[in-house]
């Protein structure tokens, strides 16, 4: 057991040494990639899909000292329409590798992707080499949804609602509000023949103190129409359960 011991130790310090010493890819380095946009469910590609080039900085996480790929992307490039794409990018040598992705901010607030990411393989990365070949990008094509909703009155002054995949968990649209009362229209996306999980949920600081939150969700089961409608009506938040935060 002791020896078992000493040699996850000697990996551990040995990845974490490995990934220490990586520097910057060098100023001036061309970043090449090229490949497809797939629907693999449907097989067919996706023309008219943006592609992202996320760039790869260090910091420390949950196994220790990694590479992350959670900052704004730094190009992007539109497929064909073939679906296929080719992307040059000049390193500026502030990042250490990079990754492609078809999601430029799926879990940020206002986010309103076209594409949901496979599940399994959201990123693409180039793992410290400067191109990517021949690389098959696997996502989701999402249908238009155009919510409304009305709510008389909202104590709290904020409001967040998200859809995402009841499947996955995938969030692939996310929205907060602010008012005494809320009255608005979104277009935004849905995953089709899926079901999809509308959330209202309220969060603030009393709340997640006393150990609840407000959420209220309603799971539809979506066809393969072109434009889901959806209409939520509340008198009040306080319609909203509580639930265990």
């Amino acid at each position: 057991m002791r020896n078992n011991s000493i040699k996850v130790f000697i990996l551990f310090i040995s990845v974490w040494s490995i990934q220490s010493c990586r520097k910057e890819i060098p100023k001036g380095q061309l970043i090449t990639a090229n490949g497809v946009v797939m629907d693999i469910s449907q097989q067919k590609t996706i023309a008219s899909a943006k592609v992202y080039l996320f760039g790869g900085h260090k910091s420390i996480g949950p196994g220790g000292l990694s590479i992350f790929y959670d900052t704004p992307p730094l190009d992007s490039v539109t497929t064909d329409a073939n679906g296929q794409f080719t992307l040059k990018y000049v390193a500026t040598g502030k990042s250490y590798d990079y990754a492609l992705g078809v999601a430029r901010d799926l879990f940020q607030i206002g986010n309103d992707e076209r594409l949901l990411p496979d599940a399994n393989e959201t990123l693409y990365k180039f793992n410290f080499d400067y191109s990517l070949n021949n690389q098959v990008i696997s996502a989701k094509e999402l249908n238009d949804a155009n919510v409304t909703l009305k709510i008389l009155s909202n104590p709290y002054d904020t409001l967040f609602f998200r859809i995402y995949s009841a499947s996955t968990g995938q969030t692939f649209a996310k929205f907060q509000f602010f008012g005494k009362s809320i009255d608005t229209k979104l277009s935004t996306h849905c995953l089709p023949q899926s079901e999809n999980v509308f959330e209202y949920y309220v969060r603030t600081i009393p709340l997640t103190d006393s150990g609840y939150v407000r959420l209220l969700s309603d799971t539809l089961n979506v066809g393969n129409v072109d434009t889901v409608f959806v209409l939520k009506k509340l008198n009040s938040t306080y319609e909203i359960p509580l639930k265990p935060y």
